[in-house]
């Protein structure tokens, strides 16, 4: 029994390197959740509704994490559908989106519900859409879906399919069917055990059930995805190239470091300037070598390669 990513059908359809499986060849037991996602606004920012953000007339800033991730894909789904967002990349988790909203640094985002249903209580962040299954919460809300256009829709509908088997559980081609159906039967009488659902409250987990029959009607529609909206989807999780041009160079002497060298400060011109220190896409050396970020220390002498201090270093350069 194997529980993968629901995102392999889209992964098998977008052609990505080192998929060697057939979706269509495993056999489906089961998913333990479903997944919606939201599309979230500042308390403050004057825009309280899709129809409103879709006639703004500036452009509104959404925080993400980076190219292919959720945040990112639908602020670009909305984006080529026509609302004045872009998406800003650099925040490695969802308080540091969050926290981007609350100083003004953006506007909006996007998250799971589950992920972000505290933050919109504490923080007063306003729901405008819904994508994914419909959850009781967000009575009034509208489906992302239901405002855009055919494109838009096809789009969103790539994207929202795998929502809806969120945690899905399959196993191996050939299994005999009497035993498939007695793992089925296993799987949905267990996510309605009550000692199961008294660990998933403690954990704020939701469970709840998807039909295998169900499951694999989703990684069909996603299998028959057209070749245009499958372009719009992979354009979205690539990372775009970046103008070198304008890149700044800042070095001086480290002076203070934190959260495991995410965030690096050093003395440039008589000032602390910091940038963060991403450990997938930053490039750090050490004396010419290739090293992990933790290994910067305090009084070594670094450059910076970045936009501006407080963004995210391309490169950072120590010795």
């Amino acid at each position: 029994i194997a529980l993968l990513s629901r995102e392999l059908a889209n992964a098998q359809r977008t052609g990505e390197t080192g998929v060697k499986y057939d979706v269509r060849q495993l056999i489906s037991i089961g998913s333990a959740a479903s997944s919606t996602s939201v599309v979230l606004m500042a308390k403050n920012h004057p825009v309280k509704t899709l129809a409103q953000l879709k006639n703004f007339n500036k452009t509104v800033l959404f925080a993400a994490t980076g190219p292919g991730s959720g945040s990112y894909q639908r602020a670009m789904l909305l984006q080529m559908d026509g609302y004045p967002v872009r998406p800003i990349t650099g925040y490695l988790s969802t308080p540091e989106r969050m926290l981007a909203i609350v100083r003004g640094d953006t506007h909006g985002t996007s998250n799971s519900y589950e992920s972000a249903r505290a933050q919109i209580k504490e923080l007063g962040l306003v729901p405008i859409a819904y994508l994914g299954n419909p959850h009781p919460d967000l009575k009034g809300v509208p489906d992302l879906r239901s405002a855009l256009s055919k494109r838009g829709q096809a789009f969103a509908a790539l994207m929202a399919a795998p929502l809806a088997a969120g945690r899905p559980f399959l196993t191996a081609p050939n299994v005999p069917a009497e035993r498939v159906k007695l793992l089925r039967a296993a799987f949905k009488a267990v996510l309605a055990d009550p000692a199961l659902l008294r660990e998933a409250k403690k954990a704020k987990r939701s469970i709840s059930w998807t039909d295998p029959k169900r499951m694999d009607g989703i990684y069909r529609s996603i299998l028959g995805a057209s070749d245009e909206i499958v372009s719009l989807y992979t354009r979205g999780a690539k990372k775009p190239k970046k103008d070198l041009s304008k890149l700044v160079k800042h070095e001086g002497p480290v002076t203070k470091i934190k959260r495991g060298g995410r965030r690096v400060w050093i003395s440039y011109k008589g000032k602390e300037v910091v940038a963060k220190i991403s450990g997938s896409r930053t490039k750090v050396t050490i004396a010419g070598k290739k090293a992990k970020r933790k290994a910067i220390k305090v009084g070594m002498k670094c450059r910076f390669t970045y936009p501006k201090p407080g963004k995210e270093a391309t490169n950072v350069d120590c010795k």
